[in-house]
């Protein structure tokens, strides 16, 4: 996503005036939750490479699908209206339009409503709660601390399952600005826009320019970025065995074997703690995500990174899951080797970091 400017009504607020930039990311294609926490990670990393004075803090939430989320609004508009003359002024304008906004209320004489009200997780089927456990599950891998915040909605109707925040405490910016980065998945604008039926995959944030500036500002101990270029591109493949109608739940089968879903649990969480381990170094990292249900020849995978122009790529199935062992393709020669998470980064440097003459780096 390009950096973008974009206006708001109303007074101005530090960090926030008249009219505001913003930059982010958006994945479109891809459905499977790995690419929610790719997306999230990235978000994590860039903010903590900013180095700012204080404590950022992730906090996600899964508003499920568009069917769940208007059976909740329903129950959660009929609570509020039974309380509507304790809710403030903003509030009960808010009821009427978008009950889901009435959770976003900062309003002292709100708090002890909105504590009561219904949470959205109660409203969730079987699938739309594994999805976010998944993500949950993942983020815990890599070492991400989170938080749900069941408060934590869209108002949009072409949101849905996971939404995340990055917030950022600052007496500049004040409670009600404390999101510096917003995310979320939105598998129907596409369908919104073009006013089709078909749904888009898509995930996506963004990060508020002034916002960050106002913070970085105040701290004189910025620690500069590097201005060097991207290294060569890898790509992290994720092989997830296929989903059976046996044995497919969660944690162990009743002989003690790790299930399906267990195993491809780790897949996706090494494939993920790899990506992050190869962008900590400096490299471009792009994860090819698989589903269980219709996940290519491994063939088609390699031509897609070849012609993704990608240097090498790193394969992480059930073998690699259960080893440690990485396999990694060095595309165009063709070679190819395993190693340990820990030694992939001097793989990589011995495959791609060449010298002047052309030769291999030693």
């Amino acid at each position: 996503m390009p950096v973008q400017a974009a206006a708001v009504h109303g007074a101005v607020l530090n960090g926030h005036g008249a009219q505001f930039e913003q930059f982010g990311v958006e994945m479109f294609g891809h459905q499977h939750p790995s690419s929610d926490v790719e997306l999230i990670e990235m978000g994590w990393s860039f903010v903590q490479r900013l180095h700012l004075p204080g404590t950022a803090k992730l906090e996600i939430n899964s508003i499920g699908k568009l069917a769940e989320r208007h059976d909740y609004i329903e129950k959660l508009r009929a609570y509020l209206a039974a309380n509507k003359t304790a809710l403030s002024a903003d509030s009960q304008r808010r009821l009427t339009e978008n009950p889901l906004r009435v959770l976003d209320s900062k309003a002292p004489e709100d708090q002890p409503i909105i504590a009561g009200a219904p949470r959205i997780v109660e409203h969730l089927t079987a699938e739309s709660r594994r999805r976010f456990q998944f993500v949950s599950q993942m983020l815990d891998a890599l070492r991400i601390p989170h938080a749900v915040n069941w408060r934590l909605v869209r108002g949009l109707d072409y949101y849905n399952d996971t939404v995340w925040e990055i917030k950022y405490a600052d007496a500049q910016l004040g409670a009600s600005q404390d999101t510096i980065l917003a995310g979320g998945r939105y598998d129907k604008l596409v369908g919104t826009l073009s006013g089709s039926s078909v749904d888009v995959p898509a995930v996506g944030w963004a990060a508020g320019i002034d916002r960050l500036a106002l913070i970085m500002s105040q701290s004189a101990s910025m620690q500069a970025g590097s201005d060097t270029a991207a290294a060569p591109s890898i790509g992290v493949v994720s092989l997830p065995l296929r989903a059976t109608t046996e044995n497919d739940g969660d944690g162990d089968g009743d002989d003690g074997a790790l299930t399906v879903e267990a195993v491809n649990g780790r897949i996706h969480a090494l494939a993920a703690q790899t990506a992050s381990r190869i962008r900590e170094t400096g490299r471009a990292c792009i994860m090819l995500h698989q589903t269980t249900t219709r996940a290519p020849p491994i063939g088609r995978i390699l031509k897609q990174a070849h012609e993704m122009n990608m240097q090498a790529v790193v394969l992480v199935g059930e073998n690699e899951a259960a080893t440690g062992q990485l396999t990694v393709r060095r595309m165009g020669t063709r070679e190819q080797a395993t190693c340990t998470e820990e030694q992939l980064s001097a793989l990589l440097a011995r495959w791609l970091d060449r010298p002047a003459d052309g030769t291999n780096a030693q």
